[in-house]
């Protein structure tokens, strides 16, 4: 009773594995027959799966492709191969054999595997060029599932087998080639297609380089004008005397942010034209899926508009700073301080950050040199040069200048002698002395004064000097623990591979009497 519902239990599992595959061992590189060693053939079909019709059919055909294009196709088919993957199986095999001729490499190898229902194609180095992946898994999927399904393995060995020769036949000059002339005939036909895109690709720059030019020829006429008025304007309404300035520092009227703002969204327009041109130049597009070009899309849209939007904040920013702040030196100077942090922005997003960055330091570099207005006269200061303003300044201050952490702009009105100095801090490693308050003091040596370990941390001392007052200071730091490393300990006791399967993929038996062609590693499979 309980051996009949066993049998009951197992029957349907039974019944899914082919019949020439229940009670079949599973063959290894050893004990497959290599067809030419045996017969002098192209058909391993050691456990008869094949009937010996199509056996014989399947010979024929494959030994008239070898006479008419010197290309060794070989086939094996077996019920099982144990555990073993059927790609890699098909990959040491094809070595095994050899298939294909030395130095043409133009071989092709079909393993069928009845247990795992899979069927894998295996090229040779030569034969890539014709029969690429996506042709191979093209004519798997249109000729052998459906038919082994239903166990017509013959019928399906025959069918992808006519398919594979008809395309082989159609390449007939390039299989005829040597591997080099074969890479010169396929540089050609990639260079020629390339030229015809690029031919495409220029018409379509050409067309929008017109449009961008003659849109930014009449942004620049409108500004202009606009700038002509806005000047004459500034000029009437600041009572200011121009006669004793001279023409080139007088003040400029401030520039509306609507007349400067596409001067910074030029620019990334100019880098989405580029990259378009180099995505179908380059045929970056072709490589990926219809999934992965969707991801590079929808990723690079997010990216973008993040990117834009934290522009569009800075933007705001300067915007107000420029139109609401009256004093060039508090613009420079609130201009400074927003640029803060934008080293980021330029590594991050240069197309948007980096022309940002460049007319922010023009813009900085402008109002410094705007001339400032006399508080006692009401009349155009001028700017002292670097040789003419140190007796104006203090000492300290001429030391600041000289060391660089500080830089000082004199202005000098000549009505009534009034002087005025600002201050423009720079990036230096000085910092405020605490007896003399000049920007003058900076770390001159440090020493360790614990070393760390392990268990604890070290510490240290800085010793600072200041250049002005030489008053000296000394202020400890800490030291991180010390960190023992890890690869000693992982070198020692990890498993270590013995590395004896890979003697037997890479070496190929001389037993085989194939032409002593090798795997290009290409191919494709297929399930069933």
């Amino acid at each position: 009773m309980i051996g009949r519902r066993l049998a009951l239990v197992l029957l349907p599992a039974l019944l899914l594995i082919p019949g020439e595959a229940q009670s079949q061992p599973g063959y290894t590189l050893d004990s497959l027959p290599n067809p030419q060693v045996e017969h002098g053939g192209f058909v391993s079909d050691p456990s008869a799966i094949l009937g010996a019709a199509e056996r014989q059919q399947l010979e024929a055909m494959l030994s008239q492709l070898e006479r008419d294009l010197a290309v060794e196709y070989a086939v094996a088919i077996v019920p099982s191969i144990g555990q073993e993957n059927p790609k890699a199986f098909a990959n040491l095999l094809f070595e095994r054999w050899g298939v294909g001729k030395a130095g043409r490499d133009n071989g092709l190898l079909l393993l069928v595997v009845l247990d795992q229902r899979r069927a894998e194609f295996e090229t040779g180095y030569g034969l890539e060029g014709v029969l690429n992946d996506a042709v191979l898994a093209q004519i798997a999927r249109a000729e052998l599932p459906h038919r082994f399904r239903e166990q017509r393995y013959g019928e399906g060995l025959l069918a992808a087998s006519e398919a594979v020769i008809a395309v082989l036949q159609q390449n007939r000059e390039e299989l005829s080639m040597t591997p080099a002339q074969r890479a010169d005939a396929a540089q050609r036909r990639e260079q020629q297609r390339m030229e015809e895109l690029a031919r495409g690709q220029e018409h379509r720059l050409l067309t929008l380089a017109g449009a961008g030019a003659a849109a930014t020829l009449l942004y620049l006429l409108i500004a202009l004008l606009l700038r002509i008025n806005a000047q004459k304007k500034f000029i009437a309404g600041s009572k200011l005397d121009q006669t004793k300035a001279p023409a080139d520092q007088r003040p400029l009227a401030p520039l509306p942010i609507f007349l400067w703002l596409p001067l910074i969204l030029v620019w990334p327009a100019i880098a989405l034209v580029l990259l378009y041109w180099a995505l179908f130049t380059f045929h970056f597009l072709e490589h990926v899926g219809s999934d992965q070009y969707l991801g590079i899309i929808l990723g690079g849209a997010a990216y973008f508009s993040l990117s834009l939007l934290a522009l569009l904040k800075r933007l705001q920013r300067a915007a107000m700073i420029l139109n609401e702040t009256t004093s060039p030196f508090l613009k420079h100077a609130q201009l400074r301080q927003s640029n803060k942090g934008i080293l980021a922005g330029i590594i991050l997003a240069p197309w948007f950050y980096l022309p940002y960055f460049l007319f922010t330091r023009w813009k900085m570099r402008t109002l410094r040199l705007t001339p400032r207005v006399c508080p006692k006269c009401n009349a155009l200061m001028h700017r002292l040069g670097e040789a003419n303003d140190d007796p104006y300044l203090e000492a300290g201050q001429r030391t600041e200048e000289q060391i660089g952490s500080v830089d000082y702009d004199v202005w000098f009105c000549s009505n009534d002698e009034q002087t005025l100095i600002q201050r423009y801090p720079e990036n230096s490693a000085y910092e405020q002395c605490e007896k003399c308050s000049y920007v003058t003091s900076r770390v001159v040596r440090s020493r360790t004064v614990r070393s760390p370990t392990y268990e604890s941390e070290g510490a240290g001392e800085h010793e600072h000097e200041c250049r002005h007052c030489g008053r000296k200071k000394l202020s400890s730091y800490s030291i991180a623990k010390l960190v023992r490393s890890s690869s000693s300990s992982s070198s020692g006791g990890g498993y270590r591979s013995s590395g004896g399967s890979s003697s037997s993929s890479g070496s190929r038996s001389s037993s085989g009497s194939f032409g002593g062609g090798r795997s290009g590693g290409g191919g494709a499979g297929v399930s069933w």
